[in-house]
């Protein structure tokens, strides 16, 4: 498959109109995530790329007619980033992933045993 072409865009209107542009799916994001078994968990999604790609992938699901959830994880420090993700239709679990209390919490579909404290 040819790498993706991004269309040229004259003006950026406004941050929404970038993080619309920014988190279009690409044909094959939306052919990988349509090919998964279950739902996404994407961890850190708090930080400087996580709402965008969070937002991506709930968008490519929906581009290839999937049903699938999509999970960000994060500290959620900026309650913005949180507000962005669900927004976007992105389930947000607040969740410090260096504190092994807070592992233990999480759900337990959601995580492998190894990570168990």
């Amino acid at each position: 498959m040819p790498p993706a072409t991004v269309p040229f865009v004259a003006r950026i209107e406004d941050t929404e109109h970038l993080e619309t542009l920014l988190s279009e799916p690409t044909e094959r994001a939306v052919q990988t995530l349509a090919r998964l078994d279950g739902d996404l968990m994407l961890l850190g999604v708090g930080g400087k790329m996580g709402p965008t790609l969070a937002r991506m992938a709930r968008r490519a699901f929906d581009e290839a007619g999937m049903k699938r959830r999509v999970f960000g994880v994060a500290r959620f420090s900026e309650e913005r980033t949180g507000g962005q993700a669900a927004a976007a239709r992105v389930e947000t679990i607040s969740c410090d992933l260096l504190d092994p209390a807070h592992l233990n919490r999480l759900p337990r579909w959601l995580i492998s045993s190894s990570w168990s404290a």
